[in-house]
């Protein structure tokens, strides 16, 4: 190393002591670095301390909420155990959802009070084109009350229950007290069928049940869903049926609210609407209790139709290891469906046939009406959908049988009318037009003209016992058509569905009373039949010339047409096609009618007549037209005497 090496080295050490020596902190800032040091110590002591503090307190606070909720389980226990009894434990559990199904019918039963809670009907579709729901959970509450011997009751929808022997078509739903008695609900659904066996069996429940309470109590609340086209009708034919174990079926009113207090045995109950029922049939018959209907409206509830409502009393065995028999329809309201129905519960019920009458769900008419449908257009409309398939050609035939049918009748009125055409020929009926030109002499006239055809051997009534004959199947129709669940979603032409109305022609905007007469649509199938009756009411007043002197007849005559055309627009198509086909058919036989008689021979042997008088029959007896003629004397002479009476006190 050489010289100036070393002396740089020197210098460069000398450089920096200097410079430490002249940079290094004063007594000041050494005590501010001091106090700076000391106060960041604190402040994580500090922290330090909140951390473990809330550490502390959060620990507390669990101890506390832990503490809390023992207390509160602890009261809620105590609760339920002195509420339940033995069937404490039966009161918490986990909800789930046993199905049985076949290939009609779906029923899902709840674990959660061990009832059945929806029912899917598998064949069938609602107005959406969806898989008919009969009801589901949230519209379907089905429960039992049992009263125990504390004086309390429990009721079945806050218990659980556990399956055991489940199957696709079997389930037993057990409730299991502590002391090893228990209460089973047993469900079974048949293959192909559309009843559901429910039985319940108790065992050892002596020590629970009160000895003064019945042993159950059933409450079924229902919502009925709308599962049609038209809401309208769906309403009118939804009723709440039940039957008393030795009388008829009846049921609530289906136009307002109404209720039925249970006194007597009634064996079952049914909720029912337009095409489809809910019925539960007991062996051991319901012996006290309230039966509700509410109807509820479109703008209250859309989707629904009723409300039904039903609270009753029946006193069964569940003490001892008895099987009580019950069973549940879920299904059509099919006539002839129902009658095998009949046979099939009361086999598995062990009841005679005549205790059900299930039938009576299908609404068919009261009195003559019902026994006509019955007996005569049920069975036919059967026969005739056994081997055709298109529902417009069955009612098509239909009509042709019941025409045919009355045919004796009708023919023997629409001679009696031919023959009052015929009568206006005769010149002694002009002499008394000319007699009698005046309004105020019509009754006058008409008592002459009533004379006149007794002597002639013409009644004007000659054809009301054959048209009074035919009302009764006309208004039988009536009830049949929109109640028929055969026509369900047929099709024929342009009606997609048989059983509603066939609209060509709807609209949106509420037109005031047009729109609450024809419900925003026109019906093609009532718009043919109101203009075919229009044709036929003026072949008829062409037919009878008598009506056209009559006082607002003519008037009356087109004006009925158009008043069912507004009140059949909404009812089903097919009940407008049979009415179109009926009357159809009614002119061609006027024609045929008065094509095939003589009217010389007719109109020579009333001249004939004339000269040799003999008393006219009428519908009501060989002596009619002689208590008509007396019955307008006296009319007319009290007629006359009020007159007399009026002229009299005008003159004072």
């Amino acid at each position: 190393m050489n010289r100036n090496t070393i002396i740089g080295s020197i210098l460069m050490v000398l450089i920096f002591i200097a410079m430490v020596w002249v940079n290094q902190p004063t007594p000041e800032q050494i005590e501010e670095q001091r106090r700076l040091n000391d106060s960041i110590r604190q402040a994580e002591i500090i922290r330090q301390m909140d951390e473990a503090m809330a550490r502390n307190v959060a620990k507390d606070t669990l101890r506390l909420d832990s503490l809390s909720q023992f207390v509160q389980d602890s009261i809620q226990t105590l609760r339920t155990q002195q509420r339940y009894g033995n069937l404490a434990a039966a009161a918490t559990g986990t909800e789930s959802v046993v199905t049985l199904r076949n290939e009609n019918v779906a029923v899902d039963i709840s674990t959660r009070g061990g009832m059945i809670e929806a029912v899917r009907l598998l064949q069938y579709t609602d107005y959406k084109g969806d898989t008919l729901h009969l009801f589901n959970a949230d519209e379907n509450e089905n429960y039992f009350t049992i009263y125990t011997v504390a004086g309390k009751y429990v009721t079945t929808k806050d218990l659980y229950f556990q399956p055991i022997a489940q199957t696709d078509s079997t389930v037993t739903l057990r409730l299991a007290t502590s002391d090893g008695a228990r209460l089973d609900f047993i469900y079974t659904l048949p293959a192909g069928s559309y009843v559901v066996g429910f039985d319940i069996q108790g065992k050892d429940l002596d020590a629970m049940i009160s000895p003064t309470q019945p042993s159950l109590s059933l409450t079924w609340n229902q919502r009925l869903p709308r599962t049609e086209k038209g809401r309208t009708f769906e309403e009118r034919y939804s009723n709440l049926y039940y039957k008393y174990k030795d009388e008829s079926p009846d049921y609530l009113s289906n136009t307002s609210n109404d209720n039925e207090t249970v006194s007597g045995d009634m064996t079952w109950i049914g909720y029912n609407n337009q095409f489809f029922s809910s019925a539960l049939i007991s062996k051991t018959p319901f012996n006290a209790g309230q039966l509700v209907s509410h109807n509820l409206k479109e703008d209250e509830d859309a989707l629904h139709i009723k409300h039904y409502q039903s609270e009753l009393e029946f006193d069964i065995n569940l003490s001892q290891t008895d099987i009580n028999r019950m069973a549940y329809y879920f299904g059509p309201n099919d006539y002839w469906l129902l009658d095998d129905i009949d046979e099939e519960v009361a086999a598995r019920l062990d009841m005679s046939e005549d205790e059900l009458n299930l039938q009576k769900l299908v609404s068919v008419g009261w009195g003559i009406l019902g026994w006509i449908n019955r007996f005569i257009v049920i069975p036919v409309f059967h026969f005739l959908g056994s081997f055709i398939s298109n529902y417009g050609i069955i009612i098509l035939l239909l009509t042709l049988f019941i025409k045919l049918l009355v045919f004796p009748f009708t023919y023997k009125s629409m001679v009696s009318g031919s023959k009052m055409r015929i009568f206006q020929k005769l010149p002694e009926v002009q002499a008394l037009n000319e007699k009698y030109p005046n309004q105020e002499q019509a009754m006058e006239k008409q008592q002459a003209m009533m004379s006149l055809m007794g002597k002639a051997g013409v009644s004007s009534m000659g054809g009301c016992l054959p048209m009074l004959l035919q009302m009764p199947v006309l208004l039988a129709l009536f009830y049949f058509f929109p109640t028929s669940i055969e026509l369900r979603g047929e099709s024929f032409l342009w009606a997609d569905d048989l059983s509603s109305y066939d609209a060509i022609f709807e609209w949106n905007t509420y037109i005031p009373l047009i729109s609450w007469i024809f419900d925003n649509h026109v019906s093609l199938f009532c718009l043919l039949m109101t203009v075919t009756n229009i044709g036929y009411q003026y072949i008829m007043m062409k037919q009878n010339p008598t009506q056209n002197s009559m006082p607002g007849m003519k008037f009356m005559m087109y004006v009925m047409p158009l008043l069912f055309f507004g009140i059949l627009n909404n009812y089903s198509s097919g009940l407008s096609y049979y009415y179109f086909l009926s009357t159809l058919i009614s002119i061609l036989q006027t024609w045929a009618v008065k094509a095939s008689m003589n009217e010389e021979k007719i109109l020579a042997e009333m001249k004939d007549n004339l000269k040799h008088p003999k008393p006219a029959k009428g519908c009501l007896g060989g002596d009619w037209m002689a208590r008509a003629q007396e019955m307008q004397r006296q009319q007319q002479a009290e007629l006359r005497r009020q007159q007399e009476k009026r002229m009299k006190s005008g003159k004072h």
